[in-house]
């Protein structure tokens, strides 16, 4: 918890400068390694406090981040950085509520929410368990079709057959 702390405080904003979330350089670094990039118009919106946000802001928020999937990508790309710096829940939850209300503050947060889903996962073992399972109920006999009955659906119209008035 103590590395992930010191590099929470390294991002610290310092007055009157613009700064990048820890979640962001780590994002920006790990889009490094990938040869990927991603505008830094992109990563600026991310770091924008929500009240912040301009209407130009807003329409790039729902086209680019919201439209293409970014949050999930980004999502993502966050859970395997906090499998490979091997963080704690503690530290990563402390470091996302010291941002603003922003969306890295969220997709932060929702990968904490899926990394919780991910371990509540069944184990492999208990996969296999599982599938052979359904493939004993695939075995079920089934009653073959000319032993079925023929069954006509029940018409309003029509009546029930019981208190039906006879013709003829």
């Amino acid at each position: 918890m103590e590395v992930l702390e010191v590099q929470v405080r390294s991002c610290e904003a310092t007055m009157g400068r613009r700064y990048r979330s820890f979640f962001i350089k780590k994002l920006e670094q790990h889009l490094h390694d990938q040869r990927l990039e991603v505008p830094h118009l992109i990563f600026d919106l991310f770091d924008t406090p929500f009240e912040l946000f301009t209407d130009n802001d807003r329409r790039i928020y729902e086209e680019r981040v919201k439209g293409q999937a970014l949050f999930h990508i980004f999502s993502d790309m966050l859970i395997e950085i906090y499998e490979r710096i091997e963080a704690d829940r503690a530290g990563w939850e402390t470091a996302a509520n010291f941002l603003d209300d922003t969306p890295m503050k969220v997709c932060a947060l929702h990968t904490l929410a899926r990394i919780e889903e991910l371990e509540d996962l069944p184990d492999e073992e208990d996969y296999t368990a599982m599938v052979d399972e359904l493939k004993s109920l695939s075995r079920v006999k089934v009653t073959p079709v000319e032993q079925k009955y023929n069954v006509r659906r029940y018409d309003d119209k029509k009546g029930h057959w019981w208190n039906r008035e006879k013709t003829g």
